[in-house]
């Protein structure tokens, strides 16, 4: 009989244990996910242009290009090469996938100013027919970087035994680590037949946003919530336990 009696004070204190750990689990979950909703609008970022590009070098006929850059580093370089009046008499048969696999290959060494260099391939697509085919630029590949260069992920437009392919505005494009002269200079002339009609140097600024910050007062929110589920979940389970005891103390 002493038991029967009991059991509804069990039932009650385990149904109220139950909720308060739900209370305490369900601030916890909060928390965490308001921590990566917040994370998530404050770290991801993307490049948003200032102005136009500024063409700060430029050479006719010649292999090389030059310039002394002053904007200060984590600025966009751009190369831009006219091609040669022989560059697409022909072109070499590859064995990369289509469209590379008639494609002419020029093959750039960019010196920062700490002498460091960057070697890239320049892929130009072979496009029309025989006799009338041009080059189509398709994407550069990075062969050596020893530093003066970040090659921009976003602009990875493929792929090929682990070889990326960076394609900006269909040109090159790095971001420069250092401030001051920057020497370009083809390296393959003697497979190309002819100078490049023109070669270019151009600056591109931007800055860096964050599209999604406004997760982070929402992930603000969410945390806030989850702290007051836990902390009202720890703090009824204490107070139950001490109602609890009295109550044993009682009897």
């Amino acid at each position: 009989m002493e038991n029967l009696n009991k059991t509804p004070l069990i039932d009650s204190l385990v149904t109220g244990l139950e909720m308060r750990n739900t209370l305490m689990v369900l601030g916890t979950m909060f928390l965490i996910m308001g921590l990566v909703v917040a994370l998530c609008g404050e770290t991801f970022k993307t490049k948003v242009n200032i102005g136009s590009e500024i063409t700060t070098g430029e050479s006719r006929n010649s292999w090389e290009v030059s310039e002394t850059f002053s904007n200060g580093a984590e600025v966009r370089l751009i190369l831009e090469i006219a091609a040669g009046k022989n560059w697409w008499l022909w072109f070499d048969v590859t064995d990369l996938p289509p469209p590379l696999d008639k494609s002419k290959q020029v093959d750039v060494s960019i010196i920062d100013p700490k002498g460091g260099k960057t070697n890239i391939t320049l892929y130009y697509a072979q496009a029309g027919e025989a006799g009338q085919s041009v080059g189509v630029f398709f994407g550069a590949t990075v062969n050596s970087n020893d530093g003066g260069l970040e090659m921009e992920g976003e602009y990875v437009i493929s792929e090929y035994n682990k070889t990326k392919f960076y394609n900006y505005n269909n040109r090159f494009s790095a971001i420069k680590k250092y401030n001051g002269f920057y020497h370009a200079i083809i390296t393959n002339g003697y497979e190309l037949g002819s100078e490049p009609v023109r070669l270019t140097l151009k600056e591109q600024l931007f800055n860096l946003e964050s599209p999604y910050f406004f997760l982070v007062p929402v992930g603000g929110l969410v945390m806030v919530i989850g702290i007051i589920l836990y902390i009202v979940g720890w703090r009824s389970r204490k107070s139950k336990r001490k109602v609890r005891w009295k109550s044993i103390k009682d009897k």
